[in-house]
């Protein structure tokens, strides 16, 4: 038996090694070389600053002025909330969003991507309703927002994840899903 499993496993390295190593006949090209086969979303690396479709773009812009949103609306409830549960949970928000933030002004430096701070100042009407309340209403409207925020919040990036086309705006959404899940759970918790 532990024959016929070394002549198994050498059998399918070899057959790996040389689909690997065969030429396409209609371009001439080793399967390991793509050249000019490749698509230009093929060719884009991680780090890379190859040009962002509209789409991503879009992504990266609507990401960062929800963000900021998220920062403002925190920092009022660390001014107005009465529970330290929930400026707790606000100073979260501020580290975590403002991390994200900072992250996605690098990748738009390096893709070329000018962020307005037009749309998030305009966001700022969504607080308004929140601005007006204190103490134990400011926390229940403050939670539920949250709740409601980042359900919205995390669609889209579920979304986005399967439509965007640039690796490094794959990879933000990646990294930053499961901190806007870890929020949801703990504004979901602080709602009961």
């Amino acid at each position: 038996m532990g024959l016929y499993k070394f002549l198994l496993i050498a059998g399918l390295s070899a057959a790996l090694s040389l689909a690997q190593s065969q030429t396409n006949p209609a371009t001439g090209q080793s399967s390991k070389q793509k050249g000019s086969t490749q698509t230009s979303a093929d060719r884009a690396q991680p780090g890379s600053t190859s040009p962002l479709s509209a789409q991503d773009r879009s992504f990266i812009q609507e990401a960062w002025t929800g963000g900021q949103s998220e920062v403002e609306m925190a920092k009022m409830a660390l001014e107005r909330a009465s529970s330290g549960a929930v400026k707790t949970f606000a100073e979260q928000l501020i580290a975590d969003h403002t991390q994200a933030n900072r992250q996605l002004e690098e990748l738009a430096r390096r893709k070329g991507v000018t962020l307005e701070s037009s749309a998030a100042s305009s966001k700022g009407a969504d607080n308004s309703d929140l601005a007006s309340l204190n103490g134990g209403e400011f926390d229940r409207a403050f939670i539920k927002q949250m709740v409601a925020d980042h359900e919205k919040t995390i669609a889209k990036f579920e979304m986005a994840q399967q439509s965007v086309s640039d690796p490094d705006v794959k990879n933000f959404i990646t990294m930053t899903l499961p901190t806007l899940r870890m929020h949801l759970q703990s504004a979901k918790s602080l709602s009961k």
